[in-house]
């Protein structure tokens, strides 16, 4: 996982705290501005870069004289009402590289990290929703820059945006004969219920490959990891995720990771477990440890380069958590992790919870699988569900899959873009062995990723992304 952010649905906000320990050591030209109804926006200009600092603004010992402090002064207006914040580097816009590559962190009157941007460019925006009145820090940090530059800052007040994209669709129907190129644009047609709305909530945090699960009492959890973990033995920050919890239909989310109490970097005030992640992945077994609960189990899982990876599950919805380093060790190479759990197929049972938990990833060389019967404590390996030289599909095609599905009788599919085709493979027996299947030659696609879903009548659906437009 790079410095870059690939976002399929905009779902939850993420705040991050850390306590403010440093003094401003750096000051922007004007050290301080203000922002309200009268005068709604700010501009000013950084000092000129000493060096790059790829590190942290936040130093323990709070010396961080490379970085750039504005204290933002906000007086609210009598309505909602959103704050705009935006930093650019001066060879941002200049088109001739290298562009400076800095980062924004926004903190609250409390001293809190409350917004951030760290992308691998040197334009960053942070959009704050309501914010009370009090003064803030805005935080730029030269992550990777040339001696001699500087930047621009930008704050304003502005109304928040309406709900304008929320809307439904009705797509037309092609038959499983259908050959050929569907229309761009399909026509209406008679929807089988009513249709679907949807709603956008901003996220006020990073989040590399996101993840969704939802329990039967419709409380969501989403793993939320960014470049935002606070090492000085790496030239680079790595990624840390923090689990968020959303009871109230993702309108507002709160950081339910556990913390984690020994071995802290000594720049880390607020870590959770585990302190870094190479891939984050949530995932809610609805049934869970106690069937008659609607809580289920909440699993999240971040990959670990040199074993597998490390998991955190809760019955509770997050109010405590189960830590298991090293979760499903197998082999060191893996990446793009999916779970699954599903009823004991014919000849199997479990020990201690009621469903068999299924562990896929990728290896390149295949697409290795564990399971579990005891609810992801212990887990051994089953047959590889892909290989990744497969001359019968088009020679190498890698290991990287879409996530597993599961029906009614325990059998576990497991999705795959291979070779430019959607093919899906099916173990009836735990994963000791598997059926791949072709799912169609007519449509190829453009990635790896194939989604699939089951009815209560044990359908299986595949979607992807074709290759033809």
């Amino acid at each position: 996982m790079k410095r870059s952010c690939v976002l399929a649905v905009t779902v939850a906000v993420v705040l991050v705290t850390t306590q403010v320990r440093t003094p401003w050591l750096f000051a922007a030209t004007a050290a301080a501005g203000t922002i309200s109804p009268d005068s709604p926006a700010i501009t000013w200009a950084g000092q000129p870069w000493t060096g790059p600092n790829p590190v942290t603004c936040f130093s323990i010992n709070g010396t961080d004289p490379t970085c750039d402090r504005f204290a933002l002064t906000i007086v609210p207006p009598r309505k909602d009402f959103v704050v705009t914040i935006r930093v650019t580097a001066a060879n941002a816009t200049d088109q001739v590289p290298p562009t400076d590559d800095i980062d924004l962190y926004v903190r609250d009157p409390g001293g809190n990290t409350i917004a951030m941007s760290g992308t691998s460019g040197g334009i960053e925006e942070v959009v704050l929703n309501n914010p009370p009145g009090g003064t803030y820090v805005v935080v730029v940090q030269p992550f990777l820059v040339v001696p001699g530059g500087t930047y621009s800052g930008f704050a304003a007040i502005g109304s928040p945006p309406t709900n304008q994209r929320s809307t439904s669709y009705n797509g037309v129907p092609y038959t499983a004969n259908f050959i050929g190129v569907p229309s761009s644009t399909p026509a209406r047609s008679t929807p089988l219920m009513a249709q679907l709305k949807t709603s956008f909530n901003y996220v006020g945090r990073q989040a590399a490959e996101p993840t969704i699960g939802i329990t039967r009492n419709n409380t969501a959890f989403f793993a939320a990891s960014t470049f935002d973990f606070p090492s000085p033995s790496f030239p680079e920050r790595l990624a840390r995720t923090l689990v968020m919890r959303s009871t109230d239909k993702g309108a507002t989310w709160q950081s339910v990771s556990p913390s984690l109490t020994a071995s802290l970097p000594e720049e880390e005030e607020n870590a959770s477990f585990p302190p870094m992640s190479l891939d984050p992945y949530v995932y809610v077994d609805p049934i869970g440890l106690n069937p008659a609960s609607k809580a289920g189990r909440v699993f999240s899982v971040d990959l670990d380069a040199a074993c597998g990876a490390n998991a955190i599950f809760s019955d509770n919805e997050g109010a405590s958590w189960t830590e298991i380093p090293l979760f499903a060790c197998n082999t060191p190479v893996n990446d793009h992790q999916t779970l699954v759990t599903a009823p004991p197929p014919a000849g199997f049972s479990t020990a201690g919870y009621p469903s068999m938990l299924y562990f896929c990833y990728n290896q390149v060389g295949d697409s290795a699988c564990s399971r579990s019967v005891n609810g992801g404590v212990t887990f051994v390996p089953t047959t590889p569900a892909f290989t990744g030289a497969d001359p019968a599909a088009g020679d190498l095609c890698g290991g990287l899959t879409g996530h597993l599905v599961a029906d009614s009788k325990g059998r576990i599919f497991l999705p795959k873009g291979h070779c430019g085709l959607p093919w899906v493979a099916v173990s009836s027996d735990a994963g000791n062995s598997w059926t791949r299947v072709k799912i169609t030659n007519n449509t190829p696609m453009a990635d790896h990723e194939v989604t699939l879903a089951v009815d209560t009548a044990d359908n299986v659906y595949a979607v992807w992304q074709d290759g033809t437009f």
